[in-house]
């Protein structure tokens, strides 16, 4: 029971991971899975988002790529071809896009398993509007 509480109250450090910083001031923006599994992305540019060093076939991960929209204007995001979306979230581009307002946060969410027969591609949900 103690192990059970422990977990709930989040105390276990297995829990807790640092966000990555990654710059958001460039067209295209590669997600290094090597520095880490949560992502933040701050946007100043349209930018399109890629991966590199994905787990490989012996693994799998899950990864969070936070984006923030400056306080004023907005920017989109398109996604490489390394992502993988539900039908419902395909935008004219491909797949979701960020929150056009200015300060919107979106959570994507990216799974990546070798067991799935899209083979090394990250499947993505989002949360979005968080403004």
């Amino acid at each position: 029971m103690a192990e059970s509480s422990r977990l709930i109250t989040g105390e276990s450090p297995s829990q807790k991971q640092a966000i990555t910083a990654v710059s958001g001031n460039s067209k295209n923006i590669t997600i290094n899975f090597k520095q880490g599994n949560n992502f933040h992305l701050p946007l100043e540019k349209n930018t399109t988002i890629g991966a590199s060093n994905l787990p490989g076939a012996s693994s799998a991960t899950t990864a969070t790529i936070i984006t923030e929209q400056p306080a004023v204007g907005f920017y989109s995001i398109t996604w490489s071809n390394a992502f993988i979306w539900p039908t419902i979230q395909l935008g004219s581009r491909g797949g979701p896009n960020a929150t056009l307002a200015p300060a919107a946060i979106d959570v994507f969410t990216v799974v990546s398993s070798p067991d799935i027969a899209f083979g090394e591609k990250l499947l993505g949900v989002s949360a979005s509007n968080f403004y």
